[in-house]
């Protein structure tokens, strides 16, 4: 699994991805044979208790508007790909770079038996999650969606769904801040059955209720892109302060070079490069994500190189930097002072390196 989770006091956030290494989706024995688009950066959460995705959620989602995903609308076949893991995108770039409380999260996607390639960034903070796409560009012919989320409401799914100005918010969920591009909202009722997606199960069905919303980038894209924050557990008043609060976050890029963000209250930047590249404060000689704290009179830079190819890369970090107070093995220190530069050489680990 190419998997993330982002675990805080009042939510748990998991997302899905595909590599080169890792399947769009598992299939085989009868059972998930319309999982294509699991890998698509599906964001599954959970705000306190919550039977979100075990009451009746596989066998009545749309398969096409899984939560989180880019996906081009083209229709597929059941276990299209083929079975029990050979059906892998072509994509290296998959992985990212943690501290162990926030983190920074890339995916070079590459739609399953679609010409769709997007570059999907996640960036996790103390009460959000930030996500940016960039370079969504595709030639099928049909709409292509980044769904910014898909809530299973239960039976009667009565639960209030409100849109302010660049909010929406859903009540005993969560909410969303919108900062590119207008959402598009839909509730409908979905009935399936056990057996539509495993042939050993029962022919029962049942209808739930469903809220979504999704970005629409039209047909046949060409280097479209989305940027929103996921806010889960939050209430309508706070996603409605954190839409207005311009102060909060700064989206340094986004596009098919760099994806990064910067959060000041939380001392918080991160950047996923995809090539060579300077997002803010921060320049990579080759692809990597690295992710940097401020707390106190300390920070912590954590760096990993995600295309895994070994090679050694530079990181520049424009910031008045005195001294490297701890740093790995695989961490050679080139200068301090006005700025901070090292080289590193990629491992097991990704490096963590501590500075005043």
């Amino acid at each position: 699994m190419d998997r993330a989770v982002h675990r805080r006091p009042g939510f748990t956030v998991n997302i899905a991805m595909a590599s080169d290494r890792i399947a769009h989706y598992e299939c085989g024995n009868g059972e998930n044979p319309r999982g294509w688009h699991t890998g698509a950066g599906m964001v599954s959460w959970w705000a306190g208790a919550s039977d979100q995705y075990t009451d009746w959620f596989w066998p009545t989602v749309d398969w096409y508007r899984l939560p989180g995903t880019t996906v081009s609308t083209k229709r597929l076949a059941d276990r299209e790909g083929g079975e029990w893991g050979t059906a892998r995108p072509d994509a290296r770039w998959v992985g990212g770079t943690t501290d162990g409380e926030y983190a920074a999260l890339g995916q070079h996607l590459k739609g399953l038996g679609s010409t769709l390639r997007a570059r999907k960034s996640w960036f996790c903070v103390a009460d959000a999650v930030i996500c940016l796409g960039a370079g969504i560009t595709c030639a099928d012919g049909v709409p292509v969606e980044t769904i910014v989320d898909n809530r299973n409401l239960g039976e009667s799914g009565t639960q209030r769904f409100v849109q302010g100005p660049n909010w929406a918010h859903l009540e005993d969920h969560g909410g969303w801040v919108l900062l590119d591009g207008e959402p598009q909202a839909l509730r409908e009722d979905r009935t399936g059955a056990w057996s539509d997606i495993n042939t050993g199960s029962a022919p029962e069905r049942r209808t739930r209720r469903w809220q979504t919303l999704w970005l629409d980038h039209g047909t046949d894209p060409r280097d479209a892109g989305y940027a929103y924050v996921l806010m889960p557990g939050a209430s309508r008043r706070a996603v409605a302060h954190r839409a207005a609060d311009r102060r909060w976050l700064s989206v340094l890029a986004n596009d098919t070079i760099r994806q990064a963000v910067t959060v000041p209250a939380l001392g918080c930047t991160a950047a996923n490069f995809w090539q060579a590249g300077t997002a803010g404060p921060l320049t990579a000689s080759a692809g990597a994500s690295v992710l940097t704290v401020r707390r106190g009179r300390t920070a912590t830079l954590c760096v990993s190189e995600p295309p895994r190819t070994g090679e050694p890369l530079e990181i520049t970090w424009n910031r008045p930097v005195r001294r490297v107070v701890r740093a790995d093995e695989s961490v050679d220190v080139l200068s301090t002072g006005r700025r901070l530069r090292l080289r590193i050489t990629p491992g097991r680990h990704a490096p963590r390196i501590c500075v005043r």
